[in-house]
């Protein structure tokens, strides 16, 4: 995957994933994500897409990140742009879980431009 690593969280988002869809340029349907977790007391956040979706001229522009394999607690978000907050709301209610794996992201996938998967 490539990355845009947002300037602050929460705020910093919005601006990132922007950056992240301008970069990748006219591609149909690309898959986007987004993928968080705390570093040093501070939640860091990467919107990111898939390799293939990626404009070769901007490749330069982007970190590579990987997310973990693994089986991941999830909920679908649907039409989160009318309630922005149940995704925050999601991952507080997920990161409760006993048995996360304490090095784990908060991983988003925007199936759509109005649904979003959580998980952890």
């Amino acid at each position: 995957m490539v990355c845009i690593r947002a300037h602050s969280f929460p705020t910093g988002v919005m601006a990132a994933h922007n950056k992240l869809k301008m970069l990748l340029g006219e591609i149909e349907k690309p898959k986007i994500y987004g993928r968080s977790r705390p570093e040093k007391g501070q939640i860091v956040y990467y919107a990111a897409a898939e390799k293939e979706s990626v404009n070769p001229e901007s490749k330069s522009e982007f970190t590579d990140i990987t997310l973990p394999c693994g089986t991941y607690v999830a909920v679908d978000i649907i039409d989160f742009m009318e309630n922005i907050s149940a995704i925050g709301n999601t991952f507080q209610k997920l990161l409760q879980k006993p048995d996360l794996d304490p090095n784990g992201y908060c991983v988003e996938y925007y199936n759509t431009d109005r649904d979003a998967w959580c998980g952890f």
